[in-house]
């Protein structure tokens, strides 16, 4: 399960004035915490999954791109941008997104699990979409979404590796997700006064028992696109729930 406490911090710093007219944005804050179940996210720490088999973690990265926040008022979602995002288990900064949006009280947030399919063929790119970060297959099937590897007991790949390279944006297999997850109880309220922090738990045990019961015994790899890879993204796309703390 994916878990998101939100947190209200009182900034001591000067705000500048805005034109006339236009929308005074604020910063919020998404942080990304990698666990397994109860644990957080470390190397060489044995977890074990809902079907009884333990494994390990070496690398864990995904995108997120296309985020919005829905506007309390009159449930408009508000784009914050054509942004993508590499988030890196082994890159603490990367966990942070930094998002300016409109002072106002928000329901939900929404965001692409992937790489929508324009940016897919649109040839070599730089920042987080650069192919140099180990993300991108070919000009063909476009850039990998979720890149889990680790090893399993239970795994008949040699070394007893598990290797999850998920992508494909191409019709009924295609393994971008776009998520939607209302707040429970309040909104979140984005003003002047105060700097709202997203915290977002990541629980990786649903990756192999969500909709569908995908064991490592079975299946210690997938690393092409097609109806596989599509089970593994039904699987990730249940791994987001919210819960909400005001500290």
């Amino acid at each position: 399960m994916l878990r998101i406490s939100i947190h209200t911090i009182i900034i001591f710093c000067c705000l500048y004035g805005h034109p006339s007219g236009a929308q005074t944005k604020r910063n919020v804050e998404i942080r990304m915490n990698h666990f397994v179940g109860s644990g957080k996210l470390a190397p060489g720490i044995i977890y074990k999954n809902s079907l009884g088999e333990t494994y390990t973690i070496g690398r864990f990265k995904y995108y997120v791109s296309g985020i919005r926040l829905i506007s309390a008022a009159d449930n408009q979602e508000f784009e914050t941008g054509n942004q993508y995002f590499l988030v890196n288990d082994d890159d603490e900064q990367s966990k942070t997104i930094s998002l300016e949006v409109p002072e106002g009280n928000y329901t939900a947030i929404s965001f692409l699990l992937g790489v929508d399919s324009l940016h897919n063929v649109s040839g070599a790119q730089t920042g987080a979409l650069d192919p140099v970060n180990g993300m991108f297959w070919t000009w063909n099937t476009g850039y990998v979404i979720v890149k889990l590897e680790g090893k399993s007991p239970v795994s008949t790949l040699p070394g007893n590796l598990v290797e999850y390279h998920l992508g494909g944006y191409k019709g009924p297999d295609k393994a971008n997700r776009r998520i939607t997850l209302r707040f429970p109880k309040d909104n979140i309220e984005v003003t002047k006064k105060k700097s709202t922090v997203v915290e977002v738990k990541v629980d990786i045990n649903s990756f192999f028992n969500g909709v569908n019961e995908l064991p490592i015994k079975k299946y210690p790899a997938c690393t092409t696109a097609g109806s596989l890879t599509r089970q593994y993204a039904e699987n990730y796309a249940t791994m987001f729930s919210i819960t909400e703390e005001n500290k």
